[in-house]
């Protein structure tokens, strides 16, 4: 992992939307990209794509990839576990529309290894960019998201400002902050059992007596709180705050990672092919140019950290955090007592 520090200020995202495959250099799809796979990805001319990541990321790229191959992609964002429902619902009826699968929860991979292809340098030549650890068999790892706080300038002053997890229990916040719902994705519901890992369940009973209200998601979450419905939310990530910055809101963030001796906490994106993607020339050549320096650096959008670009050749993507917990996915009995704790069974 490498340490460092970045700013929230990135390239707006619609800016990179209207980066053209030109813009991104003469090696695209990607030097080493087999020409057969390319004819035949290109008579394809389509591939679909289910996603959690941020849905202006998402379609950014998406429509980078367009711009160089002239294939058409259609882009499905839902948190991950409304997406990981839709795609069990749509497999157990036999129905088979993804080709491309990203998620910050690597259960649909590992819990279901006969849905997808392993990836492979015969597959996706540009996967030797990655660390050797980032490459698990069906599926890769290709950046890194941290969760953090957002709070609005003109509702906190700078001594109420939470520093640490441990600073949301003050009692001048009770009542004035969002809580993202940890039912809602494996991502919140990881970082309450983180909270629970380093503090107790003492943490959790109190975090629930600051009647935080709660939020469906993170996006809504940080326009909520940009409108003055709240003077905070929390956990949330980049990507749902750099939309609301651009338009100058009085947003700011706090890693708390920053402040204390904890690890920074968040989810790491994967992404896979289906076994029985209906296009899948190409979804290969997706993941083949998805690993390229100029593509990471569109689809980490300010606020992905990316595995395989330098720290002085990221463009607007964060650095990785210096230290950073890895997501631990509860048992079904594990998660009703974390819910439990917060009142929310």
């Amino acid at each position: 992992m490498r340490a460092g520090t970045s700013s929230i200020f990135g390239v707006a995202l619609t800016a990179l939307v209207g980066l053209s495959g030109a813009a991104l250099g003469q090696d695209l799809p990607y030097s080493g990209a087999d020409p057969a796979l390319i004819e035949a990805a290109k008579a394809e001319g389509e591939m679909t794509l289910y996603c959690t990541q941020d849905e202006d990321i998402s379609n950014a790229t998406a429509q980078a990839f367009q711009d160089a191959t002239g294939i058409s992609v259609r882009v499905l964002r839902l948190a991950s576990v409304q997406l990981y429902s839709r795609l069990s619902a749509e497999f157990q009826s036999g129905v088979y529309a993804v080709d491309v699968f990203c998620s910050g929860d690597e259960r649909a991979f590992t819990d279901n290894a006969d849905w997808w292809i392993d990836l492979t340098p015969e597959i996706v030549p540009t996967i030797t960019a990655l660390p050797a650890d980032a490459v698990r068999g069906n599926h890769m790892i290709t950046s890194q998201g941290v969760t953090m706080m957002a709070y609005n300038t003109s509702m906190l002053s700078e001594d109420e400002v939470p520093k640490t997890w441990l600073d949301l229990l003050k009692p001048e916040l009770k009542g004035r902050a969002f809580l993202v719902d940890p039912r809602n994705s494996t991502t919140y519901l990881t970082w309450v059992d983180y909270m629970y890992q380093l503090y107790g369940a003492e943490y959790l009973q109190k975090l629930a007596a600051q009647e935080f209200q709660l939020v469906s998601a993170g996006s809504p979450g940080v326009q909520e709180v940009a409108a003055g419905g709240a003077a905070l939310v929390f956990p949330v990530t980049r990507s749902h705050v750099i939309p609301v910055i651009a338009k100058g809101a009085p947003i700011e963030t706090v890693q708390p990672w920053l402040n204390s001796d904890v690890a920074a906490t968040g989810s790491e994106t994967a992404f896979g092919i289906s076994a029985r993607a209906p296009h899948p020339n190409a979804a290969k050549l997706y993941l083949g140019w998805l690993l390229t320096p100029a593509a990471q650096k569109i689809n980490c959008g300010g606020a992905y950290a990316s595995l395989i670009l330098p720290d002085d050749d990221r463009g607007d993507c964060p650095p990785f955090a210096a230290k950073f917990h890895e997501q631990q996915y509860p048992s079904d009995e594990h998660r009703a007592m974390l819910l439990g704790l917060l009142g929310l069974n």
